[in-house]
């Protein structure tokens, strides 16, 4: 019963056993206890925790998340893109502001490719607005910040 990991999934037995166990226990001891619907419903959430656990297919890629081990990576590339990052052009990165922001006439006013790590490029907007959007997908406002999805 070890934890097997596959370039695909992590299937975490133990941790399935182990919250099986402890649901299985408590839903008995509430059965004991007199406290049918509980212990069912109890029963019910344990089998469907252990369920996810061994089905789960996690979302993390394996890819480098802080942008100095990124800039690393890029630096070796030759300050080009890497293949896993999605804008590795201007027009990527307008496409990119555009299904994020809307459409507000973005143009590309530079770029880093093949000059310096971390890649990105400064992209304007009609109305002044400025974005960095690195080749990894971030965008960044113009004053540092983070942009979520709205570009608030």
């Amino acid at each position: 019963m070890e934890t097997k990991r596959t370039a695909k999934k992590f299937v975490d037995v133990r941790g399935a056993i182990i919250t099986g166990i402890v649901a299985l226990i408590l839903g008995i001891l509430l059965f004991i206890a007199h406290q049918w619907l509980w212990g069912g419903l109890t029963l019910v959430l344990g089998a469907w925790i252990t369920w996810h656990i061994l089905t789960h297919v996690p979302t993390k890629d394996g890819h480098p998340t802080n942008r100095s081990d990124i800039s690393q990576a890029e630096t070796a590339n030759h300050f080009q893109p890497l293949d896993w990052e999605p804008v590795k052009s201007a027009q990527d990165a307008e496409a990119l502001l555009t299904s994020k922001l809307g459409d507000r006439g973005w143009h590309t006013v530079s770029g880093t490719v093949a000059i310096s790590a971390p890649i990105q490029f400064v992209v304007a907007a009609s109305d002044g607005t400025t974005k960095i959007v690195t080749a990894a997908g971030q965008i960044i406002a113009d004053d540092g910040s983070e942009t979520n999805e709205e570009g608030k």
